[in-house]
């Protein structure tokens, strides 16, 4: 509220604001946060590198990851395909479904 005045040009102390909000009876509506939505997990890989990312030539060890992105009112999934040896792309895929970018 003292943001959105100080905006309009109207410059008050917050302590000030909340004496007249008071008095005139003006108060904030606390809401409940809902806990968000959850998918199932579908599968989990088995952790096969242990952190273990030291390799001495390519094709040895390939990671990757999938990140989402929202655009607009959809989401698309990015998952890149990295060789360790010299952190090069070797692939990568877009999709509109988390279940769609993997391998």
């Amino acid at each position: 509220m003292t943001f959105k005045l100080s905006q309009m040009g109207f410059h008050l102390n917050h302590k000030t604001l909340l004496k007249l909000m008071n008095e005139l009876g003006v108060h904030s509506i606390l809401r409940k946060k809902r806990p968000g939505k959850r998918g199932k997990i579908s599968h989990i890989a088995p952790n096969v590198l242990n952190h273990n990312l030291t390799v001495t030539a390519l094709n040895q060890k390939w990671v990757t990851d999938v990140t989402e992105f929202h655009v607009e009112k959809e989401k698309l999934y990015f998952s890149p395909l990295m060789d360790l040896a010299d952190r090069e792309i070797i692939a990568y895929s877009f999709a509109t479904s988390h279940a769609r970018t993997r391998a």
